[in-house]
């Protein structure tokens, strides 16, 4: 019988070696393009990956995922308010469980196309011994892998490792906080590539600022006055033994909810367990965490909170406590876009980058208030006269979440040949260039019947010095936030879609700025611009001036702030 060794994760790998040094024919079995690229990168023989004709991840799973934690949310959201009445619409936790149930659904899926597609054989499934948390690796891939596979009648097999424990639970300590007497609170988790722009605009507003850091994913502000962090334990001990009790019943109502929800996704009782006391931990955090800002500044609360659209564990009590306090809400994204549902709050505005392609929605699909934001950009446009369509340039974003694929590789792959073919039948140079941390290029070179350092070299030098070098650029499949600097320098741009995206997709790229159409009618508009380089000359200047009246409606966060 034929044997397949399953990896989930990186992680997976030394436990899948030791494994094969006893099954040495065995198959490893991946769903994830850029693990097959780690697995050649070890040197493992029998790799492959599992392909889906007609991959629908997104459409069947992540769509119904959404609208699955958001009902089940409501139902946390009214338990948290028998201790918070402020927490609902502040989308506690709310990070962590949609991944968790993606994660849990999707596998789910892969497992049954997996069922579906392939003779029995016996399957190795491999998963760490620890829960899910956002961010890490879990035992829940492989719990949904092996669920499906039962139902289907494969036989299977399930191997466990040890991970390193997590880091201890920490949250602000907020001892001294009331004596800077802020009047702006500042948390800005995952913003690293505005790190230095939204610190320079909040000095810049005069506002006394006090950074409350993160845990996790914290982006360091030295110009602000800050806090340090402290052991959640520690905290624990300051906050009433009366007020903790409490807490333990909110937590044990929780518990009734999400085991609810979550047994029939995890049959087993001990890992349910597990999991189980992984997420009641992450409330118990953000409960005592919203306890110590009521300490802290329900005497004298700030007029503003700052935070960032991507929680790392505190937005819940953070929101909540401005929605206490009447205080203002600016909600700023960590990498440009909003591309996740944002809180439904009457007192919150979010900023956005003037690409922004999809109205700023909520959990329940509505809009919710927003503006335009004016990054540091400088826009140019070098002067140039009408000239063929000589470079070609393709920027690939990534294509899995969670080490999901969501493409179809075959279609994914064949498109790709078949503009790298149009382009040598014109003459264009074709130039490729995956995502640094996301790519597969030993895949796409192989496909296209190229040597793999075609597509490695184009990594050196800036993504602006990409676009330098090519007369257009063209985003594939999912678009990607590096249309911005390719824009501000003038460098054309269109967008060539394989399959309908998802509004959180699309809110990655303005389709008014770069136009967004199917592979065959951006083949046709790339023969077009070819016979007529005026027509591209044309489109150029045309875009330029469109990004520019798009940036002339953005404000500095500084207007927004005080």
């Amino acid at each position: 019988m034929q044997h397949s060794v399953l990896v989930n994760h990186r992680t997976d790998f030394m436990l899948a070696q030791q494994l094969l040094s006893q099954l040495p024919e065995a198959e490893v079995l991946l769903f994830d393009p850029q693990l097959l690229e780690h697995a050649r990168n070890l040197g493992l023989p029998h790799a492959r990956l599992q392909r889906w004709p007609g991959n629908d991840l997104n459409w069947r799973v992540y769509r119904g995922v959404r609208e699955e934690a958001a009902a089940l949310q409501a139902r946390l959201d009214t338990v948290l308010a028998t201790w918070v009445p402020e927490a609902p619409g502040c989308q506690w936790h709310h990070y962590g469980l949609f991944y968790l149930l993606f994660t849990l659904r999707g596998y789910a899926a892969i497992g049954e196309q997996l069922a579906a597609q392939r003779p029995p054989s016996r399957l190795h499934v491999i998963a760490p011994q620890q829960a899910f948390r956002y961010g890490q690796h879990s035992f829940a891939p492989a719990l949904a892998l092996m669920q499906a596979f039962g139902r289907a009648g494969l036989p299977g097999q399930f191997y466990s490792y040890d991970l390193p424990a997590p880091p201890e639970e920490q949250v602000p300590d907020l001892r001294t906080a009331a004596d800077a007497h802020p009047e702006l609170l500042v948390h800005l988790p995952t913003c690293f590539y505005d790190q230095a722009y939204f610190e320079g605009e909040v000095l810049a507003s005069g506002q006394r600022a006090l950074n409350l850091p993160s845990p996790f994913y914290d982006v360091k502000l030295p110009a602000i006055p800050g806090l340090p962090l402290e052991p959640l334990l520690a905290l624990g001990q300051r906050i009433p033994a009366a007020q903790l009790d409490r807490i333990d019943g909110v937590l044990a109502s929780l518990r009734q909810i999400l085991q609810e929800a979550l047994a029939p996704l995890m049959p087993s009782p001990a890992l349910l367990s597990l999991q189980l006391q992984a997420l009641l931990e992450a409330y118990r955090r953000q409960l005592m965490f919203f306890e110590s800002l009521e300490q802290a500044f329900a005497g004298r609360p700030g007029h503003q909170l700052l935070i960032s659209n991507h929680d790392a564990g505190l937005h819940g009590p953070l929101l909540s406590h401005a929605q206490r306090h009447r205080m203002k809400v600016l909600l700023v994204p960590h990498a440009k876009f909003f591309n996740a549902p944002a809180p439904e709050l009457p007192n919150a505005l979010c900023l956005s980058h003037a690409l922004q392609g999809t109205a700023v929605a909520g959990l329940s699909g509505r809009p919710v208030a927003s503006a335009t934001l004016a990054f540091p950009e400088r826009l140019s446009l070098p002067e140039t006269l009408p000239q063929p369509l000589r470079t070609l340039g393709v920027l690939l974003a990534g294509v899995s979440y969670n080490s999901m694929c969501a493409a179809d590789m075959d279609a994914y792959l064949d498109g790709l040949r078949r503009l790298h073919d149009w382009c040598a039948a014109q003459g264009i140079d074709c130039r490729l260039r995956c995502k640094p941390t996301d790519g597969f290029a030993s895949q796409i070179a192989e496909h296209l019947g190229i040597g793999v350092q075609e597509i490695l070299r184009q990594f050196d030098g800036s993504l602006a010095d990409f676009g330098a070098a090519c007369d257009l650029c063209l985003g594939y499949d999912v678009p990607t936030s590096g249309a911005i600097e390719l824009l501000r320098q003038g460098t054309p741009m269109v967008h060539a879609q394989l399959r309908p995206l998802l509004p959180e997709e699309l809110s990655l790229l303005n389709g008014r700025i770069v136009p967004l159409r199917m592979l065959d009618e951006t083949l046709a508009q790339l023969q077009q611009w070819q016979q007529d380089p005026s027509a591209l000359w044309r489109f150029r200047r045309q875009q330029h001036a469109a990004y520019l009246q798009l940036q002339a409606e953005a404000r500095p966060l500084r207007d927004f702030l005080g």
